[in-house]
Parts: structure tokens; C-alpha cells; sequence
């Protein structure tokens, strides 16, 4: 500069307890040139500056960053301090997501196997899909089904990779808490998912397991039976509710494809077929939905850390919940809005009900009250 832009002094110098300062002159003009330096601006600073950044984006380049800085704090820096910021930036991220993993085993929820054990069917549907944060993983899911043919979220756990053990780990934990005593008394519902099976069958040997049609639908279509006749014909035969009916669609696409009849042979109807579906859950359910469902109620939590993706889940499970008790809280009956719409009940004095479940239906059930407790 030519002159000093402020001239500045105490106002009583002589006067030690005043701490008032004067302007004494100012010069608001200089001839020196802007400086996009400063030695203030540090790696670690702009790391710390910028970590919500790479949180955001992964991909965040250098030169993206070394822009940013220059227009959000007219300061020049090279792409080697920027490489050192990103370094910062990851140390601050990954320590962050180190104390959420620390928290973790403070985080369980009591109100859903609650809910379980109060109104929901004997039927569980199991799924599980990868989690898309900094550490990956796959989340592992239980969702039930509850007395109005509702999602029921049951239980969640984040895990390293999806196989036999951890789905053992799993649902041994499942079975503490909702007090499955006897397998006998369980329905499990799949897509059949990499050593799931195996596990239901080491835990539960006497459970019920069904296999998601939608899922069989596609691997026949893999298999080369791809028209829509078939796809009829299957179908036609999942929803039978009769061992004749169920007779009579697999004569049908015999008589059809007798490759596909004889794929299918193949595949036990216990698994995929109401025919050959036991009372116990008291669900006639064919697909996973219910699972499907879940994981799309979830899908923005899976890319954030651990204890945020679990605090948005729970949330979300808290809302549902909540908003079903609402629901059912306007309800006149004791009889669940869908059943009684989808099915033909008979008052047989109390709080039993004997429901014929569609027109020609064979199957007639008593209703009693856990099947009618979504209320509670």
C-alpha cells in the first residue's frame, strides 16, 4: 500500500482502565494486488470444511474441491493440499461412523414383538438387501402380517454379508424374542435367499416354509416358459384353493407344455400352492410383498451410517404403527375392514365369527379373538 488504510489509538492513553480505541485517519485506496493466498487455510481446515462433501458424493474429485475453495474463499490452493483435505475428510467421516458402530448395542426395540405376539398372524415374511453407506453390508428384515392383512415390521439387523450364518445368528435371536416355542406353529415366507433355507431348517424343523410365486414365476420364465398362458397357468394354479382345482390347472398345463408341467412337478406345492398350504398362520399369502414393502419404506435410509439408518427406520416403523392404531380406532366392528371384505362372515355368538373365505370356497375357519385383535 502507498498509505496505511487506518490510523487507530487509544483514546486516553494516559488512562490504563480505558479500553476505548479512536480511528484516527483512513485511506480507503491502495495500489497493491488482491492475494488468493493464505497460509490460515490449511489441509486439515478445508477437510473439516468440506466433509459434509464427500459424505454427499463419494466421487467429489480434487479439482472440484480446489474450485469450491477458490469461489467460497477466494483462496488459491494446489491439488496436493486438497488431496491432503480429502484425507481429513474420510478420517473425520470414518470416525464419526466408528462412534455411531460404538452406540449400537444401546439401540433395541420392544414394541414390535409386542405388537407380534398381540395381534399379528403366525406368518413371517424374510428378506434382506444391501445397504448402500460407507461400509456396505446388507440389512436382514422379518416383517409380519398383521389381523387386517397388514405390514407388521418385526425386526432388523445390519450385517457383513448375507449367507448361512448370518441368517442362523439372525433368527435364533427372532425366535428369543417372539417366543417362538414350537416351530410347529410358524409359517416362514421367502425368496429363498442365500442360506436361509437351510437355516429355517435347522432352527425350525416342523415350520411351515412358502416360496414367493412371483419369485418361482421368474426363475420359470429363466427356465424358457416365458408366454403369458403359462404364466396363467401357474398362477392359476398357486391361487388354487382345492387339492382338485389344483389338480385340474396342473392337468391344464400338461396338456399345454409338457416341459413346464414337468419343471414345475418338480417344485413341492407346499411351498407355493394354497391347496397345499396349512391353517396354522391363518394366511393364504403367495408373494413377499410384505418384505418388498418394507425395503421400499426403508430405501433412503440404506446409504446413511449405522445408529442414522436405524434411528430412520425406527421412525418410520414408529409412524406406521401408530398411524394403523389410529385407523383402527375409528372401526365399528370387531371384524378387520379387508377380512370383511373379502371374505363372508358369520356371527356365531361372542366374539367368534365362522368366515367362508370367497365364493365356492371349501375352506371354512373359525375366527376368534386373536384373529380380530388388530384393535388391541
Amino acid at each position: 500500500m502507498d498509505n496505511p488504510r487506518l490510523n487507530v489509538g487509544m483514546l486516553n492513553p494516559n488512562d490504563p482502565t480505558d479500553q476505548t480505541w479512536q480511528i484516527r485517519s483512513s485511506n480507503p485506496n491502495h495500489t497493491c494486488s488482491k492475494v488468493y493466498k493464505n497460509r490460515n487455510v490449511t489441509a486439515a481446515w478445508i477437510g473439516e470444511q468440506y466433509k459434509e462433501k464427500f459424505i454427499a458424493d463419494p466421487n467429489y474429485s480434487l479439482k472440484s474441491l480446489q474450485q469450491d475453495v477458490k469461489r467460497d474463499f477466494c483462496c488459491l490452493v494446489s491439488l496436493t493440499k486438497c488431496r491432503r483435505a480429502k484425507l481429513r475428510a474420510l478420517e473425520l467421516i470414518e470416525r464419526a461412523r466408528k462412534a455411531q458402530y460404538e452406540k449400537i448395542y444401546e439401540y433395541l426395540l420392544e414394541a414390535c414383538k409386542d405388537g407380534y405376539r398381540a395381534g399379528c398372524r403366525r406368518i413371517v415374511g424374510l428378506d434382506g438387501c444391501f445397504l448402500k453407506g460407507y461400509y456396505g453390508g446388507y440389512l436382514l428384515a422379518a416383517v409380519g402380517i398383521d389381523a387386517n392383512n397388514g405390514i407388521y415390521p418385526l425386526a432388523y439387523a445390519a450385517i457383513e454379508s448375507e449367507n448361512q450364518v448370518s441368517w442362523l445368528w439372525f433368527l435364533e435371536l427372532l425366535a428369543i424374542d417372539l417366543e417362538i416355542v414350537s416351530s410347529y406353529q410358524i409359517s416362514f415366507m421367502s425368496d429363498k435367499q442365500k442360506g436361509l433355507l437351510e437355516a429355517i431348517c435347522m432352527l425350525f424343523p416342523n415350520a411351515e416354509t412358502r416360496h414367493c410365486v412371483g419369485h418361482l414365476h421368474s426363475n420359470f420364465k429363466k427356465a424358457g416358459f416365458r408366454t403369458k398362458e403359462l404364466k396363467d397357468l401357474l398362477w392359476k394354479a398357486a391361487r388354487a384353493s382345492t387339492i382338485r382345482e389344483f389338480d385340474d390347472a396342473m392337468d391344464e398345463l400338461r396338456n399345454t407344455n409338457q416341459h413346464a408341467y414337468d419343471w414345475l412337478k418338480k417344485k413341492s406345492p407346499t411351498h407355493w400352492s394354497r391347496s397345499h398350504f396349512s391353517f396354522r398362520s391363518h394366511s393364504d399369502m403367495l408373494v413377499n410383498n410384505l418384505s418388498e414393502s418394507f425395503n421400499k419404506i426403508i430405501l433412503e435410509a440404506r446409504g446413511k451410517p449405522i445408529l442414522t439408518m436405524m434411528e430412520t427406520i425406527r421412525t418410520k416403523i414408529m409412524l406406521l404403527i401408530v398411524n394403523k392404531k389410529e385407523e383402527a380406532d375409528k372401526w365399528k366392528r370387531m371384524l378387520c375392514p379387508k377380512i370383511k371384505k373379502n371374505c363372508v362372515p358369520s356371527h356365531t355368538g361372542g366374539d367368534k365369527y365362522q368366515v367362508e373365505c370367497g365364493p365356492g370356497s371349501q375352506h371354512v375357519v373359525d375366527l376368534v379373538e386373536k384373529s380380530c385383535s388388530c384393535k388391541d
